[in-house]
């Protein structure tokens, strides 16, 4: 049985996930945080949130992988279009990412969102896992996530963040679940919804679509899960 781990920023985008998956068989403590388990056909899902921001992200991805050894890893949570193309409530999957406001330029000559052990500044998700999720979704549009710690509501930000990285959404965890389940080499997969329009209305729309939630994209949640267990 495949053990899967999920990141979740804030209870409110939990909830609606736990809904979908049905009956939680269990809560534990793991330190700071509350793990959510639960059971599938042929998988064991550890599910948590972790509070805003890259360093909270990192910290529970961590935790998920270390305490309870998960074999691959799932975000999901609630993104800021960057590209006007992608309108509210729209669901899209992330193909990579760039944490934009790691900078080290003026001491090793880098451009600003490289680690050093990653080759280039736009980290990967699972290709493998991103094949399934398309073809099981194939309305599910590969994009690529702008990450860092600053929620993202001019949109004058937006355009800079969308000319520099040719980026389609912005959040602020997607690079510290990425990068952190590259670096313990496990798989991992994130699927986000498109909670404002490429202007600057984000933090009314946040609020409204946060905690209306979106019950189709935690459908596609399960079924992946489902699919991926085989």
């Amino acid at each position: 049985m495949k053990k899967f781990g999920m990141v979740i920023a804030i209870a409110t985008e939990l909830e609606k996930v736990l809904t979908a998956f049905g009956k939680v068989d269990s809560i534990e403590k793991a330190g700071a945080y509350e793990v959510y388990h639960l059971t599938r056909d042929n998988a064991q899902l550890y599910l948590v949130a972790s509070g805003i921001g890259e360093i909270a992200a990192a910290a529970a991805t961590q935790m998920l992988i270390s305490e309870y050894k998960v074999s691959a890893v799932f975000n999901f949570g609630f993104v800021g279009a960057l590209n006007s193309s992608f309108k509210c409530q729209q669901i899209v999957i992330v193909k990579d990412v760039v944490h934009y406001e790691i900078d080290t330029s003026a001491i090793d000559n880098v451009p600003a969102g490289r680690y050093l052990d990653f080759d280039d500044i736009f980290i990967p998700t699972d290709k493998k896992m991103l094949q399934t999720a398309v073809a099981a979704f194939p309305a599910l549009q590969p994009v690529r996530l702008a990450s860092g710690d600053k929620f993202v509501s001019s949109a004058a930000v937006k355009q800079r963040l969308q000319e520099t990285y040719s980026a389609d959404i912005c959040d602020m965890e997607g690079a510290a679940v990425i990068i952190t389940a590259a670096r313990n080499k496990k798989p991992v997969l994130s699927i986000k919804v498109v909670s404002d329009n490429a202007d600057e209305g984000g933090a009314v729309s946040f609020k409204e679509i946060a905690y209306k939630g979106t019950a189709s994209c935690a459908a596609i949640l399960t079924k992946l899960v489902d699919i991926l267990s085989k």
